[in-house]
């Protein structure tokens, strides 16, 4: 304990304890520090984090070591500024065995939910659900004008799916690329035939000054007309006809590719419909793009060992390491609920979700593995996304809620705010966007040790979830729905609720 103190004693003197600060006043225009969302001055609205947790030492408070589950893409666990950070479980060793006996071999940082157990499958790129949901279906329904008797709802749904993943506007532009190549080679048999004409070498320069007539060919001229208009003049004739040709080839690739290729998911070994089968995946949480999962990781428990004033929320946290989002793609349902239900049987206190999607077509996992959470009180924390709309009428999920619409007390939805207190424009709205969070601007690093600056709820998130983490830590008899129920009563409220830290626990020092 008396270590796990000094790491928190280190971070106020590093930080320099900006109770200092408090009382002073700022001038309005003020230049934005990158540590400015863990601290608050006029024009830079951030959560006083900071102040929070000098606050609670000098009140004598002693924390507990956390845990907090990140469900991302992984991280780079070689990166300094979090690698000391991250739990690695003691009893288990890289032997290829279940050391610890806990279901899963060589889980030494977390698990990855994206990978078979010998490595040599890693899910990198998955497409987005709806386009995984009408590959599903297409054997189905293929060429299907109406629905076959009593699959009316399914059939229903097949339309949605290849609606909301393009696969009609796909076909059209097939439709458009395949005449355009039709064209490109009537006009390329022509000039084949003319005497004076050199086609290998001709340029599209030399193609415009021609003396080309008939109704085809001035039909087909049409048709092209804007591919050549878009080119350099010195691009040789030949080299646009092999350009068109070779877009009409990928454009068919991936159309076949819908039925031909499966659906690597469905080769990891599990049963993707429960959630009791989730003994897959590997140890490996590190990989293809781990960028985002590197970058939330640093916002809650970097070490400043880069630059001082680029720290996490609350560093002292451990963190369990879990890969269930992919690089490219929406993630699975059921990544996400064997996710879940890892970090709270590996201790877990918080849950960082910096993911969602526009379709859940097991959401029921989730719901379940939501259910498990609730049932052991631990706190879950979800980006609301990053599309500027209204949830209540187009939600992301997860949700947060029920199959019967009745929220999760666990549960925090978080929406990004701007350093003068307002939303940001890019951040989802709604009734059960409970909380919002500084959201741009957030500093922090990625795999490489390289210090960067990014937008989104996906950073607001773990803001939140780092107060959370630190205020379970400081007040262990507070359960997840009384924390949940504390941020929401001691926001600052203005445009938008957002989350002050301080405030949280100078009313958690009160409650208990």
């Amino acid at each position: 304990m008396r270590s796990y103190l000094k790491q928190i004693v280190a971070y106020c003197l590093v930080s320099l304890c900006p109770l200092s600060l408090l009382g002073q006043e700022q001038s309005k225009a003020v230049q934005l520090p990158k540590d400015w969302h863990r601290s608050w001055q006029e024009g830079a609205q951030g959560t006083r984090s900071d102040e929070a947790l000098c606050f609670l030492l000098r009140k004598g408070k002693k924390p507990r070591p956390i845990r907090i589950g990140v469900i991302d893409t992984g991280a780079d666990t070689t990166l300094l500024e979090i690698r000391p950070a991250l739990y690695l479980s003691p009893r288990e060793l890289p032997n290829g065995q279940d050391d610890d006996r806990d279901g899963y071999v060589d889980n030494r940082y977390g698990w990855n939910f994206l990978g078979s157990p010998n490595g040599e499958i890693e899910l990198t790129s998955v497409g987005t659900t709806a386009f995984r949901e009408y590959k599903r279906l297409l054997p189905y329904y293929k060429g299907m004008k109406e629905a076959p008797q009593g699959k009316e709802e399914e059939f229903a749904y097949f339309r949605r799916v290849a609606k909301m993943a393009g696969i009609e506007r796909y076909e059209r532009l097939q439709a458009v690329t395949t005449s355009k190549v039709k064209a490109f080679h009537l006009l390329d048999s022509v000039l084949r035939q003319l005497p004076n004409v050199h086609r290998d070498s001709l340029t599209l320069g030399q193609l415009v000054q021609l003396d080309l007539s008939g109704k085809e060919i001035e039909a087909a001229g049409e048709l092209i007309a804007p591919e050549i208009i878009k080119a350099d003049s010195t691009t040789a004739w030949h080299q646009l006809v092999q350009q068109e040709e070779q877009k009409l080839k990928q454009i068919n690739h991936r159309l076949a590719s819908i039925e031909r290729d499966p659906d690597k998911r469905t080769l990891l070994g599990d049963d993707m419909h429960r959630l009791s089968s989730r003994s897959y995946g590997n140890g490996r949480v590190s990989g293809a793009g781990q960028e985002h999962g590197t970058f939330v990781s640093s916002v809650l428990v970097g070490g400043g060992t880069i630059d001082p004033t680029v720290k996490g929320v609350y560093t002292p946290a451990k963190l369990l390491t879990l890969r269930a989002v992919p690089d490219r793609g929406d993630e699975y349902d059921k990544d996400v609920a064997a996710a879940i239900v890892y970090a709270v049987d590996h201790g877990a206190k918080v849950i960082n979700m910096s993911l969602g999607k526009d379709l859940s077509p097991s959401e029921y996992l989730v719901e379940e593995a939501l259910r498990y959470a609730q049932k052991h009180d631990v706190l879950v924390v979800q980006s609301s996304g990053n599309n500027g709309r209204d949830l209540d009428q187009q939600p992301i999920y997860p949700t947060g809620l029920t199959s019967s619409g009745k929220p999760f007390p666990n549960f925090l939805y978080v929406g990004a705010s701007t350093a003068t207190g307002a939303r940001a424009s890019f951040s989802n709205y709604g009734k059960h966007v409970h909380l919002y969070a500084p959201g741009e601007k957030i500093w922090g690093t990625m795999p490489g040790g390289q210090i960067t600056a990014e937008d989104g709820t996906s950073i607001a998130a773990p803001v939140v979830a780092g107060i959370a983490a630190m205020i379970r830590a400081f007040f262990p008899r507070l359960t997840a729905p009384e924390v949940v129920e504390l941020l929401f009563k001691t926001a600052r409220q203005g445009e938008v609720p957002i989350v002050d830290a301080l405030a949280a626990c100078q009313a958690a020092l009160q409650k208990k």
